[in-house]
Formats: structure tokens, sequence, C-alpha cells
């Protein structure tokens, strides 16, 4: 019934993907302090529309899984100019020669797994540029920002140039899927 029992909610009282939101809101939780090591464990979902006469909830898929040792997963990038970037800023993809300037690259990072893992993260422009962050311990179930530590400056020769992100492990990740993302394409 309020904002602390709705997950990644950051303090607001609407859920993520509340109402008739287009996309499905994937959650993974930790549930092994209180399940783990019980013979039963029963799973309730509670649907609460914040009297907003919400129509449904859909909950499908529901997985219970034993939890991986080492699971990091690349949640959101984050590019900018000047470290003048965050979650709320507006990228674009068509840069005028006249404007070009160093784009700066950075992620939030998850670790799904139950150890702590040691992480970085790349941007690549095949032949052109490659940049990566510093090696950062995330420790289970947290999430991190990885900034790549050298600017990427678009060549001031008109054209498409795509960027690839990859978040690269030491150890040995359990779900190498959610380490890249698509491609970002800049002209």
């Amino acid at each position: 019934d309020n904002d602390e029992e709705c997950l990644n909610c950051d303090g607001n009282i609407y859920p993520p993907g509340f109402q008739s939101s287009p996309t499905p809101k994937i959650e993974m939780i930790n549930i092994s302090d209180v399940a783990g090591g019980q013979s039963q464990v029963l799973i309730q979902f509670y649907y609460n529309d914040f009297d907003y006469w919400g129509w449904y909830w859909a909950v499908d898929d529901v997985s219970i899984l034993s939890q991986s040792q080492f699971d990091a997963s690349l949640e959101t990038i984050i590019w900018g100019w000047d470290n003048s970037y965050d979650e709320l800023s507006l990228p674009y993809f068509q840069i005028p020669i006249s404007q070009l300037a160093p784009i700066d690259f950075s992620s939030k990072v998850s670790n799904f797994g139950s150890d702590n893992i040691n992480a970085t993260l790349t941007a690549t422009v095949p032949g052109i540029y490659s940049g990566a962050s510093n090696l950062v311990n995330l420790t289970p179930f947290n999430i991190d920002t990885l900034t790549v530590l050298n600017s990427f400056t678009p060549p001031s020769v008109p054209g498409s140039y795509d960027v690839q992100f990859n978040l690269n492990t030491i150890e040995s990740d359990a779900d190498l899927s959610n380490n890249t993302t698509d491609n970002y394409t800049l002209e």
C-alpha cells in the first residue's frame, strides 16, 4: 500500500510501467533470506492500482531459480557530452559536424549473482574507437555505474558509426545474454 513495497520505485508512489505500460516490467528478486533452507515456500502476488482504476495486472513467466554464483547484467546505457549526462539526458543520434564534441559513455550494471563479480564496461566503434571503464567489484544484488575512461569524438567525416557496448567479467558469468545491448548508431 505504500512506496516502500514498490520494487525499484526510487521513492515514487507509481510502480515502473504502471497502468497501460507498453512494455513488460521484468523483476529479479532475491528471496533467499526468507526462502533459503525452507522445506516449503509459498509465493503470493498482490495487485494494488493505487485507486487509479487499473484495468488488470498480468503476471507471466514466473521462474524460481537457484541463484548463480556470478551473474552481471548491463542495465542501462547512459551517454552525453562533458560528463553532463545522467539517466534523464536526451542523447542525440545525429550530430552536425559543427557541433562535434567528445561523448562520454557509462552504464548502470547489476550483480544478480551470489558472489562479488569484477566487471568492466567497454564501448567500441569498430576500427575507430575503443574505450573501457576501470575494473569494478560489484557486490551481490547491487547496482553500480561504470564509466568508460576515454571519450569518443566522432570523426569529422559524415557517416554512420555503430557504438557497441559490452560488460566484461573476470569470473565466468552465468548469463552472457544480458552483458551486451543493441548497437547505438550515430550519424
